[in-house]
């Protein structure tokens, strides 16, 4: 039985709530040869009984993981369990879920060697949400030593080192550099991925040109995961497909891809090739146009085409008010799918007067569609655009909107949205910019200068403008944080040096502590009974409180910012400054330095911003007198006589 007809089944028997034909149905359907070969069309038919029963969905989900684990298929296993992860609520089976997922991830990646302290650095055994865990979990392994990654700037590369505690990665490139890099300036790819077997075995791909040529093309779509023009395939396909050959390939290549159902075509403006994950159906290439051509205006001509054909209807029309109504009849008529056809409209067309139409129905309808656009935004980023311009963009923080905008500025194979995406930017006197300022702490701002100087997008005096718009905002925004109370959920200020002695006791921690707590339970293993070993439940007791201490310093550290005392101002106390007070009662002087937490040293009159005595003094000037309390609990007034930076 094929997906669509199962589609319609599954939607017939949930609307009659014919529950018992339906779970019968689904084992029937598990039972066909071949079913389990592409698993994403079987959750595509879950999904919608998920939002209803989800109950029932769950049921569903853990008779394909059971299929699956019976097929000894971990990946496919995986996929299911991801999934069952978004509905499951229950603690307990929320456990053994963690154990089964963390069992797929043991299979796939058995020849890892660091597999068990990256599932631990996940936290998927324990509290942290499912997918966010694994999520972590596969970035980690997909970054590890050895493992090949493209930057957009520098091309391909490997890596070489890791600094997990900075989330920096240094990357040798093919083309000579060698680069530390972030987590998000660089993408991870597979050893059989098109772009790595064009630099270290082209001769793989020159034997597909005559094999297969289908599934060469299909590697390089899907590896660039963008929209490709003509021209570009070509570039992209030099010294794999010689000059002369080129026309012959190019010419059964494009006729294969016709009828590929993972390869979306566009033809509104320049034609465009782009892999799609999901498949396509693409009945209606071959038809007569005289079939579509004139617009269709009543709804049961809507009714008599498939989503293809819809699609192909709407994108060839020039008139908006034809469009409108066409799309009325779609939203009125096609009940079961017209929010698929919406997004796929939504995400094929380029014309700007539709993606209102389109999104104003999807937002309301799909809770996850801005999230698409949001996290899709290299595959789609014309939409992207638009959306970041538009009403439905306020759910996000500017901050991450405007890093997006910054990743297509500085992406070369993002070339052709770049007029866009500048107009974007400079759009009503650089609103995204100054929004996204407003949420940045002063180091965001320095790393956001540094980019900006490396674009080739932009012109020398919008740099210009640009850095002046940061520094002019930042530099306020620091001498404000560094002079209030700060909330202690949020930044936590240090020296250098405060940060690197913490960053020590990590280190001490992972390398020592925690590897020699693992000795001493192996050792109180040994002495029996578990369950009366005291021994045994000591030594589990102390790596568990190392293992907290080993997150609290992580969690600390990344929400950690060096002081920066240039930016320190001696109006009133902050952060980095040095206070000289005099009690009022018999003139005796007292120095107070304002450190972080991570800066303490009682001898040195050093204390934190967090101290009591600190909240005292912060944005105090000099003349205004405090009232500070003594170790025994006394009470003494002191009027503050100086203020200068501690650095």
């Amino acid at each position: 039985m094929e997906i669509r007809q199962a589609k319609a089944r599954i939607q017939a028997l949930m609307r009659s709530k014919d529950f018992k034909t339906l779970e019968d149905f689904w084992l029937e359907l598990l039972s066909q040869p071949g079913i389990l070969a592409d698993l994403n069309p079987l959750l595509e038919l879950i999904r919608p009984l998920a939002e209803t029963y989800p109950d029932k969905a769950l049921l569903f989900l853990t008779i394909l993981k059971e299929h699956c684990q019976d097929k000894n298929d971990a990946t496919k296993t995986l996929a299911v369990l991801k999934e069952i992860a978004t509905l499951n609520t229950d603690e307990k089976a929320s456990r053994q879920l963690r154990k089964e997922i963390a069992d797929c991830y043991r299979q796939l990646y058995k020849h890892c060697p660091n597999l068990e302290d990256f599932i631990r650095q996940s936290e998927l055994l324990e509290n942290r949400p499912i997918l966010n865990a694994c999520t972590f979990l596969e970035n980690i392994l997909a970054l590890a030593v050895g493992n090949y990654v493209y930057s957009d700037n520098l091309g391909l590369g490997r890596v070489v080192a890791i600094d997990w505690l900075l989330d920096r990665f240094t990357i040798e490139f093919y083309s000579g550099k060698k680069v530390n890099l972030s987590r998000h300036q660089i993408r991870p790819l597979a050893k059989d991925d098109f772009l790595v077997l064009r630099q270290i075995s082209p001769d793989l791909l020159k034997a597909q040109v005559k094999t297969d040529p289908q599934a060469l093309f299909r590697s390089l779509l899907k590896s660039v995961q963008k929209p490709l023009r003509v021209k570009e395939i070509k570039e992209m396909l030099s010294g794999i497909v010689e000059e002369n050959d080129w026309e012959r390939f190019w010419e059964k290549t494009k006729r294969l891809a016709n009828n590929d159902p993972n390869i979306l075509i566009t033809t509104a403006g320049e034609r465009t090739y782009a892999f799609s994950p999901t498949r396509i159906e693409k009945s209606s290439v071959n038809q007569p146009k005289s079939r579509i051509q004139n617009p269709i205006i009543t709804e049961d001509q809507i009714n008599s085409l498939n989503q293809d054909e819809v699609i192909q209807l709407v994108a060839e029309q020039k008139n908006l008010t034809t469009i409108k109504k066409i799309l009325k009849l779609v939203r009125l008529s096609r009940t079961q799918d017209w929010l698929e056809i919406y997004s796929r409209l939504f995400f094929i067309l380029k014309d700007k007067r539709v993606f209102m139409l389109l999104a104003s129905e999807l937002v309301n309808a799909d809770n996850k569609f801005s999230k698409t656009i949001f996290d899709a935004y290299r595959s789609y980023p014309l939409q992207f655009l638009w959306f970041l311009e538009s009403e439905f963009s306020n759910e996000f923080s500017y901050k991450a909107l405007f890093s997006r905008l910054l990743d297509i500025l500085a992406s070369a194979d993002l070339r052709i949205y770049w007029n866009e995406a500048l107009r974007c930017l400079k759009a009503n006197n650089w609103t995204v910019l100054q929004k996204a300022l407003a949420e940045m702490s002063a180091l965001d701002g320095q790393t956001i200068g540094q980019t900006i100087k490396n674009l080739p997008s932009l012109k020398e005096s919008d740099k210009i403008e640009i850095k002046k718009l940061i520094e002019t905002t930042l530099s306020s925004i620091e001498i404000n944080e560094l002079s209030k109370i700060p909330d202690p959920n949020q930044i936590i200020y240090s020296t250098a040096e405060g940060i690197k002695k913490r960053e020590q006791e990590l280190q001490e921690l992972l390398t020592v502590a925690i590897p020699q707590s693992a000795k001493e339970i192996g050792r109180a293993r040994e002495f029996g009974d578990l369950s009366e070993n005291y021994e045994y439940k000591v030594a589990k007791e102390k790596q568990a409180r190392l293992i907290a201490k080993v997150s609290a310093l992580r969690a600390g550290l990344r929400r950690t910012k060096p002081i920066n005392f240039a930016n320190v101002s001696t109006d009133i106390v902050g952060i980095g400054t040095k206070v000289t007070l005099a009690e009022l009662e018999d003139s005796k002087q007292l120095e107070i330095t304002i450190l972080g937490p991570y800066d303490i040293d009682l001898e040195k009159g050093i204390i934190s911003y967090l101290a009591p005595i600190a909240k005292e003094l912060l944005g105090k000037k000099v003349g205004d007198v405090v009232t500070i309390k003594s170790d025994e609990q006394k009470t003494k007034k002191y009027r503050i006589v100086n203020i200068e930076r501690a650095g």
